[in-house]
């Protein structure tokens, strides 16, 4: 997990315990001219990574966003501790979840003149998935999934569901977008779904709050190693959880506002406890899309 608190899980969930807030005041771009100021942007130390992470070539080959779930991905392995060692690299999947930060930047460079003749590949949907399969060899189905603020769940979805079909041994699943630039704040702030509380970055979102006033833009990525639960406990590998099921559908209502009844969030929620086998009474926590927007 790399984020505004940190560049590895074990400082990101410290920090997160010390009550620590990522946010602050945009200073690696120019927001004069933008309503909101704030936002969470990566650490220094996170660039002077990037920078030993990857030879020259493959700098040049990728955009930020790409770059940033290879790294998630990399700490994610070596976390697991998961190798191809007797494993078919045919039954290894990557599923990237990013909703459209690598279009964005790709047509910043378009903008600024020269493209340079690595711009298609820069721009590729699934170049976050590609890289990490092909750095590690995993040649299992390798896509990246765009469905917004979900992409990453979703990702993670469909990686349960290659796992337990046995359609494959293991898969990264990631969701990573690095969103936070000037176009991103200027057309958020048109919709009227970002905070302007510039003033306190700190307690800006404050999803169930009366005062909420909009989200507040971060870059970020996380990975997980799932796999089958025997092939997991037959490496002795440290495991985190485990998922029981998924569930997934549309509300067919709005492409940027939820539909004020929550009937399509109740059937997902719904879904997922019956794909599970499990009851609601069994639930002791929900995780909810709290936005910070005055409709969500």
């Amino acid at each position: 997990m790399i984020n505004s608190l940190g560049i590895t899980t074990p400082e990101c969930w410290e920090n997160m315990l010390q009550g620590k807030s990522g946010i602050t005041r945009i200073t690696r771009f120019d927001v004069s001219k933008c309503a909101t100021k704030i936002g969470g942007e990566l650490p220094q130390k996170y660039y002077d990574m990037e920078g030993v992470e990857f030879p020259k070539r493959l700098f040049n080959q990728t955009l930020s966003t790409t770059r940033l779930g290879f790294i998630c991905a990399k700490q994610a392995l070596a976390d697991s501790g998961f190798t191809l060692d007797g494993v078919d690299p045919y039954r290894v999947a990557v599923i990237s979840g990013s909703g459209q930060s690598d279009f964005q930047e790709g047509q910043d460079y378009l903008a600024g003149g020269d493209p340079g003749k690595y711009i298609i590949i820069k721009q590729m949907a699934n170049a976050i998935s590609a890289w990490i399969s092909i750095k590690n060899n995993f040649r299992g189905p390798s896509y990246n999934i765009a469905t917004a603020c979900a992409s990453g769940a979703f990702a993670v979805a469909a990686a349960f569901d290659y796992v337990r079909y046995g359609k494959g041994d293991a898969a990264v699943a990631l969701g990573v977008d690095m969103m936070l630039t000037t176009e991103s704040i200027y057309g958020f702030n048109q919709l009227v779904a970002i905070s302007e509380r510039n003033d306190s970055p700190e307690t800006a979102c404050c999803p169930f709050d009366a005062r909420r006033s909009g989200f507040v833009l971060a870059n970020g990525g996380c990975a997980l190693v799932m796999e089958n639960l025997e092939h997991a406990k037959k490496r002795n590998a440290r495991i985190y959880a485990v998922v029981s099921g998924a569930g997934i559908c549309s509300e067919s209502y709005n492409i940027v506002a939820p539909d004020p009844s929550g009937e399509g969030m109740a059937k997902c929620m719904a879904l997922a406890l019956a794909d599970g086998g499990v009851t609601k009474e069994k639930i002791g926590y929900i995780s909810a899309h709290g936005t910070s927007t005055r409709h969500n």
